[in-house]
């Protein structure tokens, strides 16, 4: 399920980016809203390389946790629709999102050990969540505005987050008549 709602949260904040800035921003056309969307990717891109030294310093468990806590509190700055302060938002957003998908996925198949192909096939498929989400945040903005729309991945975030730090150490592996904690 985080990772089903880590690729919608993503897909739907990709795909109303510009209609968000063009709603809370008028001063910015859908053009202008693109070239920044542009420099949302140089942020995404900028996270990938930065997670890695992250990684160094906190747990598998702990990155996708930190930074979904982070991109809950990110898009309830969006949410707020307050011009400069919610585009730079949408811009953390996208520098904390880098390490999400590879943690979940990782976290999704530890110690699965013969079901291993199985939970990946599994995990593969949630990226269903990214055809999803849009169609609801879509519906939301129709009905009460872009801004409000985002509440979506705020949600997905939140629950990525209690995952991270509850649920994925909370599971109990049963192996060969032991159990620990994955």
């Amino acid at each position: 399920m985080a990772q089903f709602l880590y690729v919608a949260a993503q897909t739907g904040i990709n795909s109303f980016f510009i209609n968000y800035v063009v709603e809370t921003m008028p001063a910015y056309s859908p053009e202008k809203a693109a070239y920044l969307l542009s420099l949302g990717f140089v942020f995404f891109m900028s996270g990938r390389f930065i997670g890695s030294l992250f990684m160094s310093w906190f747990s598998p468990r702990q990155m996708p946790g930190i930074c979904a806590l982070v991109n809950t509190a990110a898009m309830a700055l969006v949410m707020l629709g307050l011009g400069w302060p919610s585009l730079v938002a949408l811009y953390l957003n996208y520098f904390c999102i880098y390490i999400m998908f590879p943690t979940i996925f990782a976290l999704g198949l530890k110690d699965l050990g013969g079901m291993t192909r199985k939970g990946s096939s599994v995990l593969v498929m949630t990226i269903v969540g990214g055809v999803i989400c849009p169609v609801i945040m879509g519906r939301i903005a129709d009905v009460s505005g872009m801004a409000v729309g985002f509440i979506v991945p705020l949600l997905c975030f939140a629950f990525i987050a209690w995952y991270a730090f509850f649920r994925a150490k909370s599971i109990i592996i049963f192996k060969e008549g032991k159990h620990s904690h994955a």
